[in-house]
């Protein structure tokens, strides 16, 4: 892409954030971090935000995932839930209740029965 002049684009970088799950290239996801936080994408693009909490998370980088996720400007559902799965899937299952129970104290959801 580089080298035909085009730009990565929000649809991108959170495909080779997933890649980077794919084959827990952990390395690769923090240069891609730093190509994101350089053009400023993290407060503007939710899915951005999600992909890097998720990223993280399941290349098992629990506090890298908990740290971007605390430096958030928006947590929304699909960030939390990011969080959750990877501490979940890394057998911290106490810290996924425990994120759990704050997404309502962070107006994330409200449970409507």
């Amino acid at each position: 892409m580089k080298h035909q002049g085009v730009s990565p684009n929000a649809i991108t970088f959170v495909n080779t954030l997933r890649a980077c799950v794919s084959i827990r290239d952990s390395d690769k996801g923090d240069e891609i971090h730093a190509k994101i936080e350089r053009k400023d994408l993290i407060s503007r693009n939710p899915y951005i935000r999600s992909s890097l909490v998720a990223m993280y998370a399941k290349c098992g980088l629990l506090s890298k995932a908990q740290k971007v996720f605390d430096s958030l400007p928006i947590r929304d559902v699909v960030s939390w839930t990011a969080l959750i799965s990877g501490y979940t899937e890394h057998g911290h299952d106490k810290e996924s209740l425990k994120c759990f129970e704050k997404m309502p104290f962070e107006g994330c959801w409200q449970y409507s029965g």
